[in-house]
């Protein structure tokens, strides 16, 4: 299948219309640094750390101290109910 020249032509003008859109795109890495917001960056940040908190250690926390202080309480109820 051979091409002819007007077809050639409108290929090329074609392919040309392609890359030139290419180059127009909305997001590049360029724009990515552009548009970095630090402080709203660092405000995720904060959020995730809060959620960690929140449902990571305090319930880690609240274990280990509910168990000394039943332990304790214990101690002195026994101690006073077998003495």
């Amino acid at each position: 299948m051979e091409l002819s020249a007007e077809n050639l032509a409108l290929h090329d003008r074609n392919e040309q219309r392609f890359d030139s859109s290419d180059d127009d795109s909305e997001y590049t890495y360029e724009t990515d640094l552009v548009y970095h917001d630090p402080q709203k960056e660092w405000e995720e940040n904060l959020v995730q750390l809060k959620t960690l908190v929140n449902f990571v250690l305090l319930p880690v926390i609240g274990k280990v101290l509910g168990r000394r202080f039943a332990n304790y309480v214990w101690m002195k109820i026994a101690s006073r109910i077998y003495s």
